[in-house]
């Protein structure tokens, strides 16, 4: 635990020291990197280039809850944008610290087609479009394949299934 502390006080120095300079690094893990004093390239021995735009290392916050450091970055061209949270995995074992870009949230999705729903179907080739109109048999998402039963007419054989792809929500394209 002191040696936690005793890193995080002087992570706080050298943001503190390194703000003074206002160097700017090319991307806001380049700036993190630049903070902690790590060099993107491990095997060259001069700091990266240091420039007048990019970003810029302006503070450290400790998250108890994710139990992780994120470095707080800035914009140096657009200091008014709001900043940039980057993580850094800390190791109190004698090992380099190694700032990660952040994580991207997975996108959500949401069902354009629900199972019983009426789906409105279009089947282009060429001049001629046909519109029909079938009840899904399953759950489908934007892209999904899935099997509809037309709505019953005069002359349709009741096991006859459809193919198609969802394209939005209650609609798609009858495969062939």
């Amino acid at each position: 635990m002191k040696r936690v502390l005793f890193f995080l006080i002087s992570l706080l120095a050298v943001g503190q020291s390194r703000q003074a300079v206002a160097s700017c690094a090319a991307t806001p893990v380049a700036a993190a990197r630049l903070a902690v004093g790590e060099s993107l390239d491990p095997v060259a021995e001069s700091p990266e280039p240091i420039s007048s735009t990019g970003f810029r290392a302006a503070g450290v916050h400790w998250d108890p809850l994710l139990q992780k450091l994120w470095f707080r970055v800035l914009d140096c061209k657009y200091p008014e944008r709001p900043a940039v949270l980057v993580p850094v995995s800390l190791h109190t074992d004698g090992v380099p610290l190694a700032v990660t870009a952040a994580p991207q949230e997975p996108k959500v999705r949401t069902l354009a087609v629900h199972a019983g729903q009426t789906v409105d179907l279009l089947y282009e080739q060429g001049p001629a479009k046909i519109h029909l109109r079938g009840i899904s048999e399953a759950n489908g998402y934007i892209g999904d394949r899935i099997v509809l039963r037309p709505i019953a007419s005069l002359g349709s054989p009741p096991e006859l299934r459809l193919h198609a792809s969802v394209t939005a929500e209650g609609e798609g394209v009858l495969l062939p």
